[in-house]
């Protein structure tokens, strides 16, 4: 009797794109400056603040803009988008949690990618978890599972290093767990559009 070998194909594949910023450390206490007195309003119940949105104006994130259009060309050519699209930076803000502080879950519609940049992320100050769209439908309702993995589960964490960038589709959803350091942590928050 022959064996039925499962086989597998990858679809509908969410890549999380990174790298690290070069100027971080000459840059740093300058841009962190700039976040606390750019505060719009208070988080309700998180325990923190975010900034205007209009940070890509400042001339101190002028090297991190540079970047971010670099790495963002990067992608234009791996997901072979055609060469009218233009990608640019819509808008730019800081989210900072407070010690004990943390951010809710999220997402940015009609963005081509949503970004962060981890300008002050001490150790203990929690980790980014990204959910795919799958979580708000009942599939997954009365599954369970012995050992989560990419197959079974729509949840994903990772640590948030100080200096990286990351990038991910602006249709998933992220927020944070919280912030267990002595310092404010900081990410600076960017969307990317297609523009006409």
């Amino acid at each position: 009797m022959q064996e039925n070998n499962l086989k597998s194909y990858p679809i509908f594949v969410s890549n999380l794109l990174g790298s690290t910023f070069s100027n971080h450390q000459e840059l740093k206490q300058s841009m962190v400056e700039l976040v606390h007195n750019a505060k719009e309003h208070d988080y309700t119940n998180r325990k923190g603040f975010i900034t205007t949105s209009d940070l890509q104006h400042h001339p101190v994130f002028e090297p991190l803009i540079q970047t971010i259009t670099n790495l963002s060309n990067e992608i234009k050519k791996s997901w072979e988008l055609d060469e009218s699209i233009k990608l640019g930076i819509q808008q730019m803000y800081g989210a900072v949690a407070e010690p004990g502080g943390t951010t809710i879950s999220h997402e940015v519609p009609y963005t081509f990618l949503h970004g962060m940049y981890f300008l002050n992320t001490p150790p203990d100050a929690g980790n980014l978890i990204i959910t795919h769209p799958a979580d708000r439908v009942d599939f997954y309702a009365n599954l369970k599972f012995k050992t989560p993995n990419l197959d079974n589960t729509f949840r994903f964490e990772t640590p948030m290093p100080e200096g990286d960038i990351i990038f991910l589709p602006g249709y998933l959803k992220n927020h944070t767990s919280f912030n267990d350091s002595n310092e404010n942590r900081i990410v600076i928050n960017f969307s990317i559009k297609a523009l006409k």
